[in-house]
């Protein structure tokens, strides 16, 4: 391994993309709204940032309620590929459809004391 290897902190991405907004979809104040000098900057900060939908409202895992959920390529077709659509980064489990956010919002939490009944 080289000790000249530059720090991933620092990391520039310099190579030519062409244009970056061929299309003109990028709002005026995505840069500002990032605090970012250009469109790939603000890309890079904007990728980084936490999720702004809550964990409550995202769809979950059937098997272990973890939003860590993928939707499998159709693009790739692999002879061991399972059918099922989805895929859990979590548990690994495979299904065809996550659990709406709403029914599953409240299967990783604590029952309060008002839930708990004594027998």
């Amino acid at each position: 391994m080289s000790a000249d290897r530059p720090d991933p902190a620092e990391f520039v991405d310099d190579r030519d993309t062409g244009e970056i907004d061929p299309y003109d979809i990028v709002p005026d104040t995505f840069c500002r709204d990032w605090r970012a000098t250009s469109i790939p900057e603000a890309l890079r900060t904007a990728e980084r940032a936490p999720s702004t939908t809550g964990a409550t409202e995202q769809q979950r895992c059937p098997e272990c309620a973890s939003i860590r959920i993928r939707r499998k390529s159709d693009a790739v077709e692999m002879a061991h590929k399972r059918p099922e659509a989805y895929t859990c980064l979590a548990c690994g489990a495979h299904f065809d459809e996550p659990d709406a956010a709403v029914e599953a919002s409240r299967a990783g939490e604590q029952a309060t004391l008002r839930e708990v009944t004594r027998e």
